[in-house]
């Protein structure tokens, strides 16, 4: 199934040290763009008007693009690792090589627990 996406960039909020946000199921790394599905509403309203209407976030129109589920995956599951090892990172924790999702997911965790 193909769905038209658009590029966001989260800019951040009033948090200056949070370097990642996860909204709607989709982690953002501050000042990385994510491509969002805009066919998919968000409390009853549609993406592209979730954050257009948000000054916490800027989307790029020129960047929507149509694309395939298959293709969108392994970008998404590259951005949430992007995010989880940043916020690791952030806290002071060290990550080396190419950890699995689920083992950044478990780091994490442990921290914040």
């Amino acid at each position: 199934m193909a769905g038209k996406t658009m590029s966001v960039t989260w800019l951040g909020d009033v948090d200056a040290s949070r370097q990642l946000v996860t909204d709607g199921g989709i982690t953002f790394v501050k000042g990385e763009a994510v491509k969002v599905p805009v066919d998919v509403e968000f409390n009853g309203r549609p993406w592209a008007n979730k954050f257009r209407g948000n000054p916490a976030f800027a989307v790029d129109e020129k960047a929507d693009v149509v694309e395939s589920d298959e293709a969108e995956q392994p970008e998404e599951e590259g951005t949430e690792k992007a995010a989880l090892k940043a916020e690791l990172r952030q806290r002071g924790e060290e990550v080396k090589g190419n950890p699995s999702l689920e083992t950044l997911r478990n780091r994490l965790a442990a921290l914040t627990a």
